[in-house]
C-alpha cells in the first residue's frame, strides 16, 4: 500500500509543540526584561497599556515568525551553529516586522526604540540557550557546523535517526577530505520524521524507503549506497532494505568508521 502523498516527508512530532511553546514563553519574558533594562524601576510607572499592546503584538508576531522559519525541525539534542543560525534570522525578520505594525497601529508613543535592539539580543539568548545548554547536558560536547556540500562525494542515504547517526555525520564534517556525503536520512522508528540533524533532513519513515529513494533521484541527489546506522536493527527491516538496494543497484553496509570509508573510496571511484 502506497503512503499518502507527503505523509513520509512530514509528521506532527510532540516535542516540537513543546519547543513552540517554550519559545513563545520566552518571547514574552524577552520583552519585559528589554522594559525593565531599558526603564529600570520608571517601568513599574509605564502605562499598562503601552506594555500590554505592544507586549501581546509582540508576541503573536514572534510566533507567526518563529513558526514559518522552520526552527522546528532541528533537535535540540544536535543543536549547532546552523541552528544558532536560523534562530538569529527568525528573530530579526520578528523585531523588523514587529515596529513597523507596531507604528501602524499606534504610531509607537511613548516607546523607547533602543528596547528593540535588547529585545533581539534577549530573545536570541533566551531561545538558543537553553538549547545548547541542554546538548552540552547530554553529551557534554557543543555542536559544530556541518562541512559544506561537496558533490564529488559519493552520496549516502542512513537507515536510523539517532546516536549513530549524528555520529557518523559529526565525523564526517570533521575531516576534510572524507569522500562521502549524507543526502538524507530514514527513521527505523519514525519519532524523528520531518526533523534535521545537523542540517540533514529526516525524510520519512524506513517503510517508506522507496519513495524516499524516488524523491531524492527526482531532485537529482539520490544516493549510492544505504547505510544502516544503527547497532541493532530488525531483521525484517534488514531483508527489506537488502531487497531495495538489489533492486536499485545500490551497496547496504553497516555504519563504518570514517577510516573505513576513507581506505573504501579508491575502490568505490575505480
Amino acid at each position: 500500500m502506497s503512503p499518502p502523498k507527503g505523509n513520509f516527508l512530514k509528521r506532527p512530532v510532540s516535542r516540537s509543540t513543546v519547543a513552540f511553546a517554550h519559545d513563545i514563553a520566552m518571547a514574552a519574558v524577552s520583552y519585559l526584561a528589554a522594559l525593565y533594562l531599558r526603564l529600570g524601576e520608571n517601568l513599574w510607572t509605564y502605562p499598562d497599556h503601552v506594555i500590554w499592546q505592544s507586549g501581546t503584538l509582540f508576541v503573536l508576531v514572534t510566533a507567526v515568525t518563529l513558526r514559518a522559519s522552520g526552527l522546528y525541525r532541528g533537535i535540540w539534542r544536535y543543536a549547532s551553529l546552523p541552528d544558532l543560525m536560523a534562530i538569529v534570522r527568525a528573530v530579526t525578520i520578528a523585531i523588523l516586522v514587529f515596529f513597523p505594525i507596531l507604528f501602524l497601529w499606534t504610531r509607537a508613543e511613548a516607546f523607547p526604540r533602543s528596547i528593540l535592539f535588547i529585545n533581539w539580543f534577549v530573545l536570541i539568548m533566551l531561545l538558543g540557550g537553553p538549547r545548547f545548554i541542554y546538548r552540552f547536558y547530554k553529551d557534554r560536547r557543543i555542536g559544530f557546523q556541518v562541512a559544506g556540500d561537496d558533490r564529488q562525494r559519493v552520496p549516502v542515504l542512513l537507515v536510523g535517526a539517532g546516536d549513530e547517526a549524528e555520529l557518523f555525520i559529526r565525523d564526517l564534517a570533521r575531516s576534510g577530505d572524507a569522500p562521502y556525503r549524507v543526502v538524507g536520512i530514514v527513521d527505523d522508528k519514525g519519532g524523528r520524521v520531518g526533523r534535521t540533524i545537523h542540517g540533514i533532513d529526516v525524510l520519512g519513515h524506513v517503510d517508506f524507503i522507496d519513495a524516499v529513494l524516488d524523491e531524492l533521484a527526482a531532485s537529482g541527489d539520490g544516493p549510492q549506497r544505504l547505510v544502516i546506522a544503527r547497532a541493532q536493527i530488525d531483521g525484517g527491516i534488514a531483508r527489506r532494505l537488502l531487497n531495495v538496494a538489489e533492486k536499485r543497484g545500490l551497496v547496504l553496509s553497516r555504519l563504518p568508521r570514517l577510516t573505513d570509508l576513507q581506505s573504501s573510496d579508491s575502490e568505490d571511484r575505480t
